[in-house]
């Protein structure tokens, strides 16, 4: 060895013929690249060597595998570092997501459980204020709304309308003889038994006021009223609700109505005005009766309810 970096004065001058690097590979070709063990220092290195041309001499250069892996090793460390942390991060990101997702989720059955609940709140406060709260028919909100539309459909369409005004008999008299708890018990009673007399959906029977009814008939003639008003008093006489203060000795109910005819044109609160003039003649003629109100064509006496009353 003539040379050496670093210089080692150990080395300089020592016969590198019998190494195997040199038998196995100086001496056979002129120039390559070998991985072996070094005979100098024992530490696997990766060697590099070239025959000069113009000399007998060669030149050897090496470093060791771990000198040569060293920035190799420092990079992958620092990449592996780098996805270690970026996969960290991402599954934190997706943790913190997947939550939030999770949340917004609950949060949103529960906003949708909130809604249904609201809708249905709504609808029942919406059929509250239709409602009459003692007897669950129409209130008179609802039966002004009604009827304003039917006449307006009557009207229109130019057909009959008939409007029926229910009073209970006596009812003063029944709440101070048996109270006001049987009274609305009473009301209750009356309420269901005009209500089941009505089947056709555009029918509606509503509580007028106090011990008062009204129903709301659409394309109904006056013979038509006069079978349902009948019907709704002979509903009412069937419960037999006992009335002591009264000549029947049971509730009983007197009834006026009127009719919006297809050739006319009259206001809600004509049509009510006369129904209500009707009732008036029915109690003051004894009640427990239907009256029609007073039509030119028309010119029948009161009707009293009976069993041979007619049916529909």
């Amino acid at each position: 060895m003539l040379q050496r970096r670093p210089f080692s004065e150990r080395l300089i001058g020592t016969s590198l013929t019998g190494t195997k690097l040199y038998v196995d590979h100086v001496a056979r070709v002129n120039e390559g690249y070998v991985k072996q063990v070094s005979a100098l220092d024992q530490v696997e290195r990766q060697i590099a060597f070239k025959n000069l041309d113009e000399f007998p001499l060669y030149v050897v250069a090496s470093l060791s595998t771990e000198e040569t892996l060293a920035q190799w090793k420092a990079d992958a460390t620092m990449h592996t570092a780098l996805m270690v942390l970026l996969v960290l991060g991402l599954g934190t990101s997706g943790f913190w997501i997947v939550r939030q997702l999770r949340r917004s989720g609950e949060a949103n059955a529960r906003l949708v459980g909130y809604q249904d609940e609201l809708q249905v709140l709504n609808r029942k406060f919406a059929a509250q204020a239709r409602e009459d709260g003692l007897t669950g028919l129409a209130n008179r909100r609802e039966l002004d709304r009604v009827l304003a539309e039917a006449v307006a459909r009557a009207a229109r369409e130019r057909a009959p309308l008939a409007f029926v005004l229910i009073d209970i008999d006596c009812f003063k008299l029944f709440n101070d003889f048996y109270g006001h708890l049987a009274g609305d018990d009473c009301l209750r009673a009356v309420a269901a038994a005009i209500d089941g007399c009505l089947h056709r959906p555009a029918d509606l029977a509503a509580r007028y006021g106090g011990e008062e009814f009204a129903l709301v008939l659409p394309e109904t003639d006056r013979a038509g009223a006069n079978v349902i008003a009948h019907k709704v008093c002979r509903a009412v006489r069937d419960l037999g609700i006992k009335h002591a203060a009264s000549t029947s000795g049971i509730v009983t109910l007197s009834a006026g109505f009127s009719v919006l005819g297809s050739h006319e044109t009259e206001g809600c609160t004509a049509l009510i005005h006369r129904a209500d003039e009707a009732l008036y003649t029915a109690k003051r003629s004894g009640r427990d009766r239907v009256e029609a109100d007073r039509d030119e064509d028309m010119h029948d006496e009161a009707d009293v309810v009976s069993a041979d009353a007619p049916s529909r």
